[in-house]
């Protein structure tokens, strides 16, 4: 049984310990595929017997790779730390920027001489590739055309729902790059869809927003953004969009910012909580983030 972790809910523990997976990945499986009854009927559906295994495989050497690098960089973060007396690195740039150099350092001399990381990277690329071979497979049996990658994409999302969150895989198995994988996401009703919203439709949310934030007001950099994330069953409509400038996308998001592998950076402000498009215009854009607690853990979904 997969240790209790109380930053974990109950639910990703189930997860983790029913299909023998780290708890972070049971977190990124509840997030894209849904809970335990969902991930059990869906998860190896459309996949061959040793499908699960490699799976599983991969999951745990990610984690072993992850935890590796941890441990050549955790004496960098202590000695940041101690640089400025408790207070958070985010809040540092300077020393933040220093320590995220020397990380970037280590990290490169690691990858060439530590034989730890060497082996648990071939482990990887061994697993990979027999997991891109079954999907490959799989689109190659469909009695369908697939005339454009895009359609390649949705089928192997569709079939295997553990590629909602493993874009860098579903785009080796499609051959497309990685940032046309993520276009498309599952969206609760609708399957496989591309989240890009349309010009019209994001022209039409500037121009009732007067081209600014409806937050603080800033007319720089701006951003759609979906109240009701798609992810959680919120759609393309009017009512449902909101024009914010990047950095309020960001605290509508908890802070989080993609970092690639689909992980997310720990946010650096609470999370932003509303239940509707009402609470939202009501009570969210008068939100002051400058009282805001920094908290140290913890993964965002972004839209």
């Amino acid at each position: 049984m997969t240790d209790v972790d109380p930053l974990y809910p109950e639910a990703l523990q189930e997860i983790a310990d029913e299909f023998d997976v780290p708890l972070n990945t049971a977190a990124a499986w509840n997030r894209h595929i849904g809970d335990l009854e969902e991930v059990e009927r869906v998860l190896g559906a459309n996949a061959p017997d040793e499908y699960l295994d490699f799976v599983r495989e991969r999951e745990h050497v990610l984690e072993d790779r992850s935890n590796r690098e941890d441990q050549w960089t955790d004496p960098l973060e202590e000695h940041a730390l101690d640089q400025i007396d408790g207070i958070s690195l985010m809040r540092n740039p300077e020393v933040h920027e220093e320590f995220r150099r020397k990380c970037r350092q280590v990290r490169y001399e690691m990858r060439r001489f530590d034989t730890k990381w060497i082996e648990l990277t071939h482990r990887l690329r061994r697993v990979e590739s027999q997991l891109i071979r079954i999907y490959r497979t799989h689109l190659a049996e469909r009695e369908i055309p697939f005339e454009k990658k895009k359609h390649k994409i949705i089928e192997l999302k569709t079939a295997f729902p553990y590629l909602r969150a493993n874009n860098g895989l579903t785009a080796k198995a499609a051959d497309s790059s990685r940032s046309y994988a993520e276009k498309f996401k599952h969206i609760p009703g609708e399957g496989i869809a591309q989240r890009r919203l349309k010009g019209k439709s994001r022209d039409r949310v500037l121009e009732r927003d007067d081209q600014s934030c409806v937050s603080c007001g800033d007319s720089t950099d701006l951003v759609v953004h979906h109240i009701i994330p798609r992810s959680g069953g919120g759609t393309n409509e009017l009512e449902n969009l909101a024009t914010l400038c990047s950095d309020c996308h960001y605290f509508a998001h908890g802070g989080g910012k993609p970092k690639g592998d689909d992980r997310f950076t720990a946010a650096v402000w609470k999370s932003v909580d509303y239940e509707d498009a009402d609470e939202f215009w009501e009570q969210w854009v008068d939100t002051d983030f400058r009282g805001y607690s920094t908290r140290s853990v913890g993964n965002t979904d972004s839209e």
